[in-house]
């Protein structure tokens, strides 16, 4: 797809170092996948069999360093997985693979969802591509009191966590 010095973006229907990235991600957010590592690869493979999705590797150095999967059709884009290798974690330039596949001749003018944008962790940087944050869903009465403490207590810690100090 491109490349630039010794970075490059390759197209891929090789899904184990995605699948490992994506565990590795859940496991440093503190968070459990939504499915076993058989059935993320599994899905991930057939939807590329089937022309429903892509693959694609930021390589640094010939090395798999981040794997961004997403799912498309004829309106819309869905960043369904994505990861990075650990050893790449603090290499700003694995935010480059996101912004090169946007720029894909065949996902120009659709609508982009960054499923999961409401995750706290994930925020952040999903937010930085601009565009409009829209909820899917919101629940708005807990009956257990316990609970609605619980999460009104982390809505306060998440917002303070989002305050810029000049």
């Amino acid at each position: 797809v491109s490349s630039k010095e010794n970075h490059s973006i390759v197209a891929s229907d090789n899904t184990n170092e995605l699948v490992t990235f994506v565990i590795d991600s859940y496991r440093h957010h503190k968070i459990k996948p939504p499915v076993p590592p058989d059935k993320i690869n599994q899905l991930v493979k057939l939807c590329i069999e089937q022309n429903l999705g892509r693959l694609y590797y930021l390589m640094i150095h010939n090395n798999p360093a981040a794997a961004f999967f997403l799912l498309y059709d004829q309106n819309r884009v869905y960043a369904l997985f994505s990861g990075i290798d650990s050893k790449f974690r603090n290499e700003q330039y694995t935010e480059y693979l996101h912004a090169a596949v946007l720029q894909e001749p065949e996902f120009q003018g659709k609508i982009f969802d960054f499923l999961g944008a409401n995750t706290p962790d994930f925020e952040q940087f999903k937010r930085s591509f601009g565009g409009q944050l829209q909820q899917g869903f919101r629940v708005v009465y807990y009956k257990n009191t316990f609970t609605r403490i619980l999460l009104k207590l982390r809505e306060q810690q998440h917002m303070l966590s989002r305050r810029t100090t000049r």
